[in-house]
Protein backbone atom coordinates (compact mmCIF):
# COMPACT_ATOMS: atom_id res chain seq x y z
CA UNK A 1 0.00 0.00 0.00
CA UNK A 2 1.25 3.17 -0.87
CA UNK A 3 1.70 6.21 1.27
CA UNK A 4 -0.69 8.67 -0.72
CA UNK A 5 -3.68 6.10 -0.56
CA UNK A 6 -3.26 5.79 3.50
CA UNK A 7 -3.90 9.54 3.67
CA UNK A 8 -6.47 8.93 1.91
CA UNK A 9 -7.96 6.35 4.12
CA UNK A 10 -7.54 9.01 7.09
CA UNK A 11 -9.21 11.57 5.39
CA UNK A 12 -12.34 9.45 4.77
CA UNK A 13 -12.32 8.01 7.67
CA UNK A 14 -11.51 4.82 6.94
CA UNK A 15 -8.98 3.34 9.10
CA UNK A 16 -8.02 -0.34 9.67
CA UNK A 17 -7.31 -2.08 13.15
CA UNK A 18 -3.10 -3.42 11.89
CA UNK A 19 -0.85 -1.30 10.32
CA UNK A 20 3.38 -1.15 9.71
CA UNK A 21 4.86 2.30 8.88
CA UNK A 22 8.18 1.93 7.98
CA UNK A 23 10.82 3.66 4.93
CA UNK A 24 13.38 6.65 4.83
CA UNK A 25 11.23 9.43 4.53
CA UNK A 26 10.04 10.03 8.04
CA UNK A 27 8.91 13.55 8.19
CA UNK A 28 6.01 12.34 5.85
CA UNK A 29 5.71 9.18 7.83
CA UNK A 30 5.06 11.01 10.71
CA UNK A 31 2.66 13.68 9.44
CA UNK A 32 0.41 10.20 8.88
CA UNK A 33 0.95 9.21 12.23
CA UNK A 34 0.20 12.50 13.28
CA UNK A 35 -3.11 12.42 11.25
CA UNK A 36 -4.23 9.17 12.09
CA UNK A 37 -3.81 10.31 15.78
CA UNK A 38 -5.98 13.15 15.27
CA UNK A 39 -9.07 11.04 13.68
CA UNK A 40 -8.97 8.38 16.00
CA UNK A 41 -8.49 9.92 19.50
CA UNK A 42 -9.87 12.75 21.14
CA UNK A 43 -7.46 15.45 22.47
CA UNK A 44 -9.43 15.34 25.76
CA UNK A 45 -8.61 12.05 26.24
CA UNK A 46 -5.43 11.02 24.68
CA UNK A 47 -3.59 10.34 27.66
CA UNK A 48 -5.70 7.42 27.82
CA UNK A 49 -6.47 5.97 24.49
CA UNK A 50 -3.33 6.52 22.80
CA UNK A 51 -0.61 4.88 23.79
CA UNK A 52 2.99 4.81 22.31
CA UNK A 53 5.03 2.08 23.11
CA UNK A 54 9.14 1.48 23.14
CA UNK A 55 9.32 -2.04 20.88
CA UNK A 56 12.85 -2.36 21.74
CA UNK A 57 12.05 -2.23 25.46
CA UNK A 58 9.02 -4.33 26.36
CA UNK A 59 7.66 -7.69 25.81
CA UNK A 60 5.33 -9.03 23.13
CA UNK A 61 2.86 -9.77 26.84
CA UNK A 62 3.28 -6.01 27.60
CA UNK A 63 1.65 -5.22 23.82
CA UNK A 64 -1.07 -7.81 23.66
CA UNK A 65 -2.10 -6.06 26.82
CA UNK A 66 -2.07 -2.60 25.97
CA UNK A 67 -4.28 -3.58 23.02
CA UNK A 68 -6.80 -5.62 25.15
CA UNK A 69 -7.16 -2.43 27.34
CA UNK A 70 -11.03 -1.05 26.65
CA UNK A 71 -10.85 2.77 25.37
CA UNK A 72 -12.58 5.52 27.70
CA UNK A 73 -14.93 7.26 26.19
CA UNK A 74 -14.20 6.78 23.06
CA UNK A 75 -15.25 3.79 20.24
CA UNK A 76 -11.21 2.74 19.59
CA UNK A 77 -8.05 3.13 20.95
CA UNK A 78 -4.17 3.41 19.32
CA UNK A 79 -1.69 1.29 19.92
CA UNK A 80 2.03 2.42 18.48
CA UNK A 81 4.92 0.22 18.59
CA UNK A 82 8.51 1.66 17.93
CA UNK A 83 10.62 -0.11 16.01
CA UNK A 84 10.29 -3.44 17.03
CA UNK A 85 12.86 -6.15 17.10
CA UNK A 86 10.65 -8.79 15.06
CA UNK A 87 10.57 -6.19 12.20
CA UNK A 88 13.83 -4.24 12.21
CA UNK A 89 15.82 -7.92 12.90
CA UNK A 90 18.20 -6.33 15.34
CA UNK A 91 17.58 -8.46 17.91
CA UNK A 92 19.66 -12.08 17.53
CA UNK A 93 18.46 -14.95 16.56
CA UNK A 94 14.99 -15.74 14.35
CA UNK A 95 11.84 -14.84 17.03
CA UNK A 96 11.03 -15.78 20.28
CA UNK A 97 7.96 -17.25 21.80
CA UNK A 98 7.29 -14.05 23.06
CA UNK A 99 7.41 -12.99 19.58
CA UNK A 100 5.82 -15.84 18.09
CA UNK A 101 2.88 -15.20 21.06
CA UNK A 102 2.60 -11.74 19.78
CA UNK A 103 2.42 -12.52 16.18
CA UNK A 104 -0.32 -14.61 16.84
CA UNK A 105 -2.39 -12.25 18.50
CA UNK A 106 -2.75 -10.35 15.36
CA UNK A 107 -5.35 -12.49 14.24
CA UNK A 108 -7.62 -11.96 17.17
CA UNK A 109 -7.01 -8.19 17.61
CA UNK A 110 -9.95 -6.46 19.24
CA UNK A 111 -11.82 -4.01 16.67
CA UNK A 112 -11.51 -0.92 19.31
CA UNK A 113 -7.96 -1.04 18.96
CA UNK A 114 -5.99 0.10 16.05
CA UNK A 115 -2.47 -1.35 16.45
CA UNK A 116 0.13 0.53 14.71
CA UNK A 117 3.78 -1.27 14.33
CA UNK A 118 6.57 2.22 13.28
CA UNK A 119 9.61 1.59 12.32
CA UNK A 120 12.65 4.50 11.79
CA UNK A 121 13.86 3.27 8.29
CA UNK A 122 13.74 -0.13 6.20
CA UNK A 123 12.43 -3.23 7.60
CA UNK A 124 13.67 -6.83 7.59
CA UNK A 125 11.15 -8.48 5.33
CA UNK A 126 12.47 -12.19 5.95
CA UNK A 127 10.71 -12.28 9.77
CA UNK A 128 7.86 -13.94 10.52
CA UNK A 129 6.24 -10.85 12.22
CA UNK A 130 6.96 -9.14 8.87
CA UNK A 131 5.13 -11.50 6.89
CA UNK A 132 1.97 -11.97 9.10
CA UNK A 133 1.38 -8.12 8.98
CA UNK A 134 1.13 -8.39 5.50
CA UNK A 135 -0.88 -10.92 5.27
CA UNK A 136 -3.11 -9.70 7.90
CA UNK A 137 -3.06 -5.88 8.18
CA UNK A 138 -1.77 -2.92 5.85
CA UNK A 139 2.00 -2.52 5.15
CA UNK A 140 2.85 0.76 4.39
CA UNK A 141 6.14 2.05 2.95
CA UNK A 142 7.54 5.93 2.97
CA UNK A 143 10.07 6.35 0.61
CA UNK A 144 11.87 9.61 -0.39
CA UNK A 145 10.39 11.28 -3.01
CA UNK A 146 11.07 11.15 -6.22
CA UNK A 147 13.42 14.74 -7.26
CA UNK A 148 10.47 15.92 -9.54
CA UNK A 149 8.07 15.44 -6.32
CA UNK A 150 10.43 17.02 -4.08
CA UNK A 151 10.38 20.11 -6.12
CA UNK A 152 6.83 20.05 -6.38
CA UNK A 153 6.72 19.88 -2.56
CA UNK A 154 9.70 22.54 -1.90
CA UNK A 155 8.09 25.09 -3.87
CA UNK A 156 4.81 24.56 -2.70
CA UNK A 157 6.50 25.18 0.70
CA UNK A 158 8.28 28.40 -0.53
CA UNK A 159 5.02 29.82 -1.91
CA UNK A 160 2.37 29.15 1.16
CA UNK A 161 5.15 31.26 3.57
CA UNK A 162 4.77 33.74 0.99
CA UNK A 163 8.26 33.47 -0.87
CA UNK A 164 9.54 32.92 -4.82
CA UNK A 165 12.53 30.53 -6.13
CA UNK A 166 13.71 30.25 -9.71
CA UNK A 167 13.66 26.42 -10.91
CA UNK A 168 17.40 27.03 -11.25
CA UNK A 169 18.13 27.87 -7.44
CA UNK A 170 15.67 25.68 -6.01
CA UNK A 171 17.43 23.13 -7.88
CA UNK A 172 20.56 24.48 -6.48
CA UNK A 173 18.37 24.40 -3.23
CA UNK A 174 17.71 20.90 -3.20
CA UNK A 175 21.53 20.14 -4.04
CA UNK A 176 22.60 21.48 -0.66
CA UNK A 177 19.38 20.85 1.54
CA UNK A 178 19.44 16.66 0.66
CA UNK A 179 16.12 14.20 -0.07
CA UNK A 180 14.75 14.67 2.93
CA UNK A 181 11.86 16.56 3.99
CA UNK A 182 12.66 16.86 7.71
CA UNK A 183 15.77 18.38 6.74
CA UNK A 184 14.08 20.35 3.43
CA UNK A 185 11.20 21.90 5.61
CA UNK A 186 13.45 23.20 8.55
CA UNK A 187 16.09 24.73 5.81
CA UNK A 188 13.06 26.38 4.34
CA UNK A 189 11.86 28.10 7.33
CA UNK A 190 14.94 28.96 8.10
CA UNK A 191 15.56 30.86 5.20
CA UNK A 192 12.21 32.45 5.21
CA UNK A 193 12.96 33.68 8.52
CA UNK A 194 16.00 35.07 7.34
CA UNK A 195 14.46 36.92 4.46
CA UNK A 196 12.07 38.15 6.32
CA UNK A 197 10.27 40.90 4.12
CA UNK A 198 12.06 39.72 0.94
CA UNK A 199 9.96 38.30 -1.49
CA UNK A 200 12.75 36.38 -3.53
CA UNK A 201 14.98 33.76 -2.55
CA UNK A 202 18.12 33.94 -4.50
CA UNK A 203 21.30 31.52 -5.06
CA UNK A 204 23.58 33.62 -2.89
CA UNK A 205 20.84 33.40 -0.05
CA UNK A 206 20.81 29.46 -0.33
CA UNK A 207 24.61 29.68 -0.61
CA UNK A 208 24.94 31.47 2.60
CA UNK A 209 22.65 30.25 4.77
CA UNK A 210 21.99 26.66 3.61
CA UNK A 211 24.99 24.47 5.00
CA UNK A 212 25.52 21.49 1.74
CA UNK A 213 25.53 17.87 2.86
CA UNK A 214 29.09 16.45 2.71
CA UNK A 215 27.20 14.05 0.30
CA UNK A 216 26.91 16.80 -2.25
CA UNK A 217 30.18 18.31 -1.37
CA UNK A 218 31.94 14.73 -2.53
CA UNK A 219 29.99 14.96 -5.56
CA UNK A 220 31.34 18.71 -6.53
CA UNK A 221 34.69 16.94 -5.37
CA UNK A 222 34.74 14.05 -7.34
CA UNK A 223 33.24 16.17 -10.67
CA UNK A 224 36.60 18.19 -9.76
CA UNK A 225 38.56 15.29 -9.85
CA UNK A 226 37.29 14.43 -13.24
CA UNK A 227 38.07 17.58 -14.86
CA UNK A 228 41.36 17.21 -13.17
CA UNK A 229 41.02 20.59 -11.45
CA UNK A 230 43.05 19.87 -8.29
CA UNK A 231 42.99 23.32 -6.85
CA UNK A 232 39.23 22.96 -6.66
CA UNK A 233 39.55 19.17 -5.29
CA UNK A 234 41.37 20.76 -2.56
CA UNK A 235 39.72 23.46 -2.03
CA UNK A 236 36.36 21.35 -1.28
CA UNK A 237 38.08 19.24 1.27
CA UNK A 238 38.65 22.52 2.72
CA UNK A 239 35.18 23.39 2.91
CA UNK A 240 34.15 19.87 3.82
CA UNK A 241 36.66 20.17 7.03
CA UNK A 242 35.73 23.73 7.93
CA UNK A 243 31.94 22.36 8.32
CA UNK A 244 33.50 20.21 10.95
CA UNK A 245 33.07 16.62 9.16
CA UNK A 246 35.85 14.23 9.61
CA UNK A 247 38.37 12.96 7.67
CA UNK A 248 37.10 9.55 7.72
CA UNK A 249 33.80 10.30 7.32
CA UNK A 250 34.96 12.32 4.05
CA UNK A 251 37.01 9.16 3.10
CA UNK A 252 34.25 7.04 3.55
CA UNK A 253 31.66 8.83 0.99
CA UNK A 254 34.33 9.17 -1.47
CA UNK A 255 34.68 5.17 -1.18
CA UNK A 256 31.24 4.82 -1.19
CA UNK A 257 30.40 7.16 -4.42
CA UNK A 258 33.60 6.10 -5.94
CA UNK A 259 32.05 2.04 -5.25
CA UNK A 260 28.14 3.69 -7.04
CA UNK A 261 30.56 5.19 -10.09
CA UNK A 262 32.45 1.81 -10.41
CA UNK A 263 28.76 -0.44 -10.63
CA UNK A 264 27.41 2.08 -12.61
CA UNK A 265 30.03 2.52 -15.62
CA UNK A 266 30.07 -1.79 -15.58
CA UNK A 267 25.93 -1.00 -16.09
CA UNK A 268 26.50 1.24 -18.68
CA UNK A 269 29.06 -1.37 -20.43
CA UNK A 270 26.60 -4.26 -19.90
CA UNK A 271 23.98 -1.73 -22.05
CA UNK A 272 21.36 -1.67 -18.90
CA UNK A 273 18.65 1.44 -18.90
CA UNK A 274 18.86 3.57 -16.40
CA UNK A 275 15.99 2.00 -14.57
CA UNK A 276 17.45 -1.08 -14.59
CA UNK A 277 20.74 0.29 -12.88
CA UNK A 278 19.00 1.64 -10.47
CA UNK A 279 17.03 -1.90 -9.75
CA UNK A 280 20.52 -3.33 -9.53
CA UNK A 281 21.96 -1.32 -7.22
CA UNK A 282 19.20 -2.01 -5.20
CA UNK A 283 18.23 -5.47 -5.54
CA UNK A 284 21.78 -7.40 -6.49
CA UNK A 285 24.39 -4.99 -4.40
CA UNK A 286 21.96 -3.81 -1.70
CA UNK A 287 23.16 -0.50 -1.58
CA UNK A 288 20.41 2.14 -0.69
CA UNK A 289 20.28 4.63 -2.94
CA UNK A 290 18.19 7.77 -4.20
CA UNK A 291 17.13 7.70 -7.51
CA UNK A 292 18.44 11.40 -8.48
CA UNK A 293 21.90 10.14 -7.05
CA UNK A 294 22.10 7.16 -8.80
CA UNK A 295 21.47 9.71 -12.30
CA UNK A 296 24.52 11.68 -10.99
CA UNK A 297 26.42 8.74 -10.63
CA UNK A 298 25.69 7.49 -13.93
CA UNK A 299 26.36 10.87 -15.22
CA UNK A 300 30.36 10.87 -13.61
CA UNK A 301 31.01 7.29 -14.59
CA UNK A 302 31.35 8.73 -17.85
CA UNK A 303 34.10 10.95 -16.88
CA UNK A 304 36.49 7.24 -16.31
CA UNK A 305 37.29 4.43 -16.76
CA UNK A 306 36.89 1.01 -14.87
CA UNK A 307 41.04 1.05 -14.38
CA UNK A 308 40.81 3.88 -13.04
CA UNK A 309 37.45 3.61 -10.57
CA UNK A 310 38.97 0.44 -9.29
CA UNK A 311 42.53 2.23 -8.65
CA UNK A 312 40.85 5.18 -7.14
CA UNK A 313 38.85 2.30 -4.65
CA UNK A 314 41.81 0.47 -4.03
CA UNK A 315 43.49 3.73 -2.74
CA UNK A 316 40.75 4.66 -0.80
CA UNK A 317 41.03 1.12 1.26
CA UNK A 318 45.19 1.68 1.38
CA UNK A 319 44.83 5.33 3.21
CA UNK A 320 41.99 3.79 5.50
CA UNK A 321 44.35 1.20 6.53
CA UNK A 322 47.39 3.68 6.91
CA UNK A 323 45.44 6.26 8.92
CA UNK A 324 43.92 3.82 11.21
CA UNK A 325 47.33 2.16 11.53
CA UNK A 326 49.31 5.29 12.41
CA UNK A 327 51.11 5.72 9.30
CA UNK A 328 49.90 9.23 7.53
CA UNK A 329 48.37 11.65 9.28
CA UNK A 330 44.82 11.96 8.16
CA UNK A 331 44.64 15.69 6.13
CA UNK A 332 48.01 14.54 4.83
CA UNK A 333 46.77 11.65 3.55
CA UNK A 334 43.30 12.91 2.05
CA UNK A 335 45.03 15.97 0.61
CA UNK A 336 47.93 13.00 -1.30
CA UNK A 337 45.10 10.71 -2.36
CA UNK A 338 43.21 13.85 -4.11
CA UNK A 339 46.23 15.02 -6.22
CA UNK A 340 47.20 11.21 -7.18
CA UNK A 341 43.33 10.83 -8.46
CA UNK A 342 43.49 14.04 -10.61
CA UNK A 343 46.58 13.12 -11.87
Amino acid sequence: MNYMAMFDEIKNNKIGSLYLFYGAEEFVKSEALAQMADRLVSKDFAGLNYQIIDGTEVSGGSIIDACETLPFMSDRRLVVVKDHPGLTGKRAGEGSSDEEALKDYLERLPDSTCLLFYCHGDVNKTRALYKALTKIGKVVEFPLLERKELMKWTSRAFRKSGREISPADLELFLDRAGNSLERISKEVEKLVSYTKQDPVITGEIIQKMVKPLPEHTVFQLIDSIAARKKSDALKLLDVLMENGEPVMLILTLLARQIKIILLCKEYQDMKLSYGMAVDRLTAIEGIKVHPYTAKKCMAQARNFTSDQLKSALKDCADLDFNIKSGRIEDRIGMELLIVKMCN
